[in-house]
């Protein structure tokens, strides 16, 4: 269901293996998502905001007209 979580929804438009980690740098805490080989795409000050931004990021790059799962 469209909507349900944000992690759910950016999946739909990203490759299988794609994750999300806590970070701290300077004392302050984020979250980064990153592709399966490593690379980080988007970063956030919590996990929902760093999987929405995850999910837009799918969409501008990877994206073909149809989202690759349900």
């Amino acid at each position: 269901m469209p909507g349900a979580t944000a992690k759910r929804d950016a999946l739909r438009y990203l490759p299988d293996g794609v994750y999300c980690r806590r970070s701290e740098a300077m004392g302050i805490t984020g979250y980064v998502v990153y592709l399966p080989d490593g690379t980080p795409i988007v970063s956030a000050g919590n996990a929902q905001q760093a999987w929405l931004k995850a999910e837009a990021w799918g969409q501008r790059h990877l994206a073909p007209s149809e989202p690759t799962r349900s």
